[in-house]
């Protein structure tokens, strides 16, 4: 199970999705202020999953948290910092 009650979401369902929404915390690209960050992250998933379970749906997180990374949010690749720094504006 995933931060504050919330399922991990298991690709090998081939259910239907029914009434059922996927969350991702895409977070920031410093990995610090996504540690720093996180407990407020999970307060939230709490609260969005106690008010889509009112409304009669199940939030489910698409990717499980990081223990070594000390953080729940989706991990940027290498190839992402390297577009970003050799971007210019035009």
């Amino acid at each position: 199970m995933g931060s504050g009650g919330m399922k991990t979401r298991r690709p090998s369902s081939n259910k239907p999705a029914g009434r059922r929404a996927v969350l991702v915390a895409s977070g920031d690209l410093r990995e610090e202020a996504n540690r720093v960050c996180w407990p407020a992250q999970k307060a939230l998933e709490a609260d969005l999953t106690a008010a889509f379970a009112r409304a009669g749906w199940t939030l489910e997180r698409g990717h499980a948290p990081s223990r070594a990374r000390g953080h729940g949010f989706i991990a940027p690749t290498a190839s992402a910092g390297r577009r970003r720094r050799r971007w210019r504006p035009t």
